[in-house]
C-alpha cells in the first residue's frame, strides 16, 4: 500500500507499467487531509518494489507492508549519505 500524491498519481502512466497503472487506479480511495491518495500497487518482491518506488521520489510513501517501507528507509538513508558529501576527485573524469 502506498500514499501518493495527486501530481505523480497522474504521472503514474509515464512511470510505471500499464498494469500497476490500472492496479493502483482502480484501488485509489479517496485524498487523505494532506491530498494523497492510498492506493495498491503489486509487486514482485521487495527488491523490484524498492527499485520502481524510487522513481516516484518524495512523491510516495510506503505505507505496507514493513518489509518493504523498512527498505525503503534504508535505501533513502544511503542515498542521502553518497549526496550529502562531495564526490570524491576518483569520481570526476
Amino acid at each position: 500500500m502506498v500514499r501518493l500524491t495527486p501530481r505523480i498519481l497522474e504521472r503514474l502512466p509515464d512511470l510505471m507499467e500499464p498494469a500497476v497503472v490500472r492496479a493502483a487506479q482502480a484501488s485509489a480511495g479517496p485524498p487523505g487531509p494532506d491530498g494523497r491518495v492510498q492506493v495498491v500497487i503489486p509487486v514482485e518482491s521487495v527488491d523490484h518494489a524498492v527499485g520502481m518506488l524510487l522513481r516516484l521520489g518524495a512523491e510516495a510513501e510506503v505505507v505496507a507492508p514493513t518489509a518493504l517501507r523498512t527498505r525503503m528507509a534504508q535505501t533513502v538513508a544511503a542515498l542521502a549519505d553518497v549526496y550529502r558529501h562531495p564526490p570524491t576527485a576518483a569520481s570526476h573524469p
